[in-house]
């Protein structure tokens, strides 16, 4: 649709700029873990969410999962003037990245008790992604019988 309306030059100027990033957030689900090492993990009536907030607005969350697993998730802000070489970088997106914003928290502490690196140990590589959360609002959702959905 926006290519369509940028051929015809009926496509705002706002629609055609750039996202900016904001946030960078790794996250990831451990292994079954020990309930006696979590004793959150125990408490099959009730989820918890705790949230540690660090120097920088750095934060990292957790949350109790089913089958005594723990969801976790990491986030830095992006100053403006790096998040905008991000969106050329490739290698934002490969193992190595994950690796140096994990080793970024690993001694943070974890709200379940320790520090962070024993719940970052305690994951499969496979379940863990990085994430850019970009941010826009575009004036044009809906042309013709076409109408954008989603956040």
């Amino acid at each position: 649709m926006y290519r369509k309306l940028e051929e015809q030059g009926s496509l705002p100027s706002v629609d055609k700029e750039a996202f900016s990033i904001g946030y960078i957030t790794v996250v990831g689900v451990s292994k079954p873990t020990n309930p006696e090492k979590y004793p959150q993990l125990a408490d099959k009536h009730r989820a918890y969410f705790p949230l540690t907030i660090g120097d920088n607005n750095d934060s990292c969350g957790l949350v109790t999962a089913p089958d005594n697993q723990i969801s976790w998730g990491i986030q830095i802000q992006i100053p403006e003037d790096k998040a905008k070489d991000l969106h050329f970088r490739n290698s934002e997106w490969g193992p190595e990245s994950v690796d140096e914003m994990l080793d970024q928290f690993r001694d943070f502490p974890c709200a379940f008790g320790g520090a962070m690196n024993e719940i970052f140990d305690a994951t499969p590589r496979d379940l863990i992604s990085k994430v850019f959360l970009e941010e826009k609002v575009f004036q044009t959702w809906y042309n013709g019988r076409s109408v954008l959905i989603g956040d």
